[in-house]
This record gives structure tokens, sequence and C-alpha cells, in this order.
């Protein structure tokens, strides 16, 4: 939204400055169905049509880990975690 602010400010720097911009695609071609996305198209600009029925919070999935102890300092790296967060029980130093 930033570039569009800035854009638009450059040409008309009096009526931009207190205005809000959006920029909107119209008729860009080819309209894929939502079954048909695929991550080949990741980086592309894609038109899509679907039908929302149900939507959920996306979590982040941590796979490795880094601990530090608080006695000795000692870094513990790539510690695995399997579906749940997973402390190292002891200090390996």
């Amino acid at each position: 939204r930033r570039a569009v602010q800035n854009f638009m400010f450059k040409l008309f720097r009096e009526y931009a400055k207190d205005k809000t911009f959006f920029v909107s695609f119209y008729n860009i071609g080819a309209v894929e169905k939502l079954r048909s996305l695929r991550t080949s198209r990741i980086g592309q600009l894609t038109s899509f049509t679907g039908t929302i029925t149900r939507t959920s919070e996306v979590k982040p999935e941590l796979l490795y880990a880094t601990f530090g102890c608080l006695a000795c300092n000692y870094e513990i790296r790539d510690v695995q975690q399997q579906f749940k967060y997973t402390e190292p029980p002891l200090c390996p130093n």
C-alpha cells in the first residue's frame, strides 16, 4: 500500500496528502478454480474463483528449536519438536 501512496504523492502532492489509495485488478485473464490452485503459481498474479465454506486460524509449526541453559549459558541447538513444544530435560554440558 505504501508504494501506491508514494506514487500518488509524487504525481499529485496536494491531492494525495490526506487520502488513502487502494489498487484493484480487473479482467486479468484466465480464472482458475480454487481446487486447481497449485504451488507452481507461487509468486505469480493469479485470479481464482471458489466458495469459502469454512475458515480457521493458520498456526505456525515449530520443527527445530534452540535452547539456552540458564545455569551455564550452554546453547542446545536443533532440538526436534514432535507435535508439541519440547524442551530438553537436561543440559548436556
